[in-house]
């Protein structure tokens, strides 16, 4: 943020034209405000309007699938092998 300036030394003429200045910038970033929420609020890109690909698209809802592998189920009867008794050296 700029510094402020020291405003006693300038004449009324000098701090019209400073106000005038500061309020057509203010209007300026007004503008551009209204332009940037105007672009938030237009629907995002889609493969239907844009040039993504379609695997970038949102898929459908579909139901989640079980989760299958050797991690996510217990072993089965018998699939294992058995372990040798720990035996201790006498």
């Amino acid at each position: 943020m700029p510094e402020l300036l020291d405003l006693d030394h300038l004449s009324h003429a000098e701090k019209d034209a400073l106000i005038r200045a500061l309020f057509q910038r203010l209007e300026a970033a007004e503008r551009r405000i209204a332009e940037l929420e105007a672009r938030l609020a237009e629907p995002g890109k889609t493969p239907d309007n844009s040039s993504l690909p379609p695997s970038k698209g949102q898929k459908p809802n579909r139901p989640e699938k079980a989760m299958r592998g050797p991690a996510n189920s217990p072993p089965e009867a018998g699939s294992n092998r058995h372990l040798r008794p720990i035996e201790f050296a006498t």
